[in-house]
């Protein structure tokens, strides 16, 4: 997968997951509908998307993924399985055209990165930053991992 495409599918994962928002839904999609904007802009300059995308991240990231747990616990508290699918699937609903659409507008804005060098720079960049926090998280579970045997 191609680190546009990473970003972009990152993006989507976590607030598809975040729109699961027992009530908050349309503002998630909401926000959905601001990073498909931010692709839109800057289609012409994928760069720029890129910067604007870590900006609109930093600032509304925390949000989605309180968001995101607010929606487990609804979930989570609802006893009868078929109202717990029901709900859920309503969730969903309010999302899904937003996610198309946002799905379309990436695949078409991943076209445009592939041969721009400032953009996969910075796209670059960020990748590096969370995969160096990965190797960090993956050594902290080892050790968990290893405390957990007592080790």
């Amino acid at each position: 997968m191609r680190p546009p495409l990473v970003l972009a599918s990152l993006a989507v994962l976590v607030l598809a997951l975040a729109a699961c928002g027992g009530g908050p839904e349309g503002v998630i999609a909401g926000h959905i509908e601001d990073v498909e904007e931010i692709m839109q802009d800057n289609m012409d300059d994928p760069a720029q998307a890129v910067v604007d995308f870590q900006d609109y991240a930093r600032l509304n990231l925390p949000d989605a993924l309180r968001t995101l747990g607010v929606a487990l616990v609804e979930l989570d508290e609802i006893e009868d399985d078929g109202e717990r699918k029901a709900r859920l699937e309503e969730m969903l609903d309010e999302i899904r055209g937003p996610m198309r659409s946002l799905m379309r507008t990436a695949n078409d804005f991943e076209k445009g990165t592939r041969n721009n060098r400032e953009a996969q720079e910075a796209l670059q960049k960020i990748m590096r930053r969370w995969e160096i926090l990965g190797e960090i998280l993956e050594k902290f579970a080892r050790e968990m991992e290893d405390a957990s045997r007592g080790k």
